[in-house]
């Protein structure tokens, strides 16, 4: 459901490019990637409801974020934010911290807030296993469509 989320808004920024900006197809999805590029950090993964397939450094197994950089350079994290309120995007801010391009971070939704510049992080929030809204934001407070999980994410069952 949420790829079809992502397919049709591509599709509609695209008819909105060709339609009202006057751009050929060619150059409306040349346009479309470019905006991809600005944001290339995306919620590849989550868990709700972890029982014990991940745990931390404390030896718990809390819920848990896997982000992904999906650009080819890196990006400075410091001042993006995670929320599971829609009403409060900054909910919890990441410390000074870099993704390189195509790696992989975990942040933990334990609730334990913790924001080291290394190590693990864990949010001041957890997952409800019900479904909640999750988003990722941008140091800016922007949020791609990919990284908005709204109104909720679906009910999660144990992995």
């Amino acid at each position: 459901m949420d790829r079809l989320r992502v397919v049709l808004r591509v599709a509609a920024c695209i008819a909105l490019a060709v339609i009202v900006v006057g751009l050929s197809i060619r150059q409306a999805l040349r346009a479309e990637v470019r905006l991809g590029d600005d944001a290339p950090v995306i919620i590849t993964e989550f868990v709700a409801s972890n029982s014990g397939g991940l745990r931390d450094e404390d030896g718990d197994s809390p819920d848990w974020i896997e982000l992904r950089n999906e650009g080819n350079r890196p990006v400075a994290l410091g001042g993006w934010s995670l929320s599971d309120d829609r009403g409060h995007p900054r909910k919890w801010v990441f410390p000074e911290r870099t993704l390189d391009a195509g790696a992989y971070l975990i942040v933990f939704a334990s609730g334990k807030d913790r924001r080291a510049t290394e190590g693990e992080l864990h949010t001041n929030f957890r997952l409800d296993d019900q479904g909640e809204y999750l988003a990722l934001y941008n140091a800016a407070g922007k949020a791609d469509g990919r990284n908005i999980f709204f109104p909720r994410y679906p009910r999660q069952a144990r992995d």
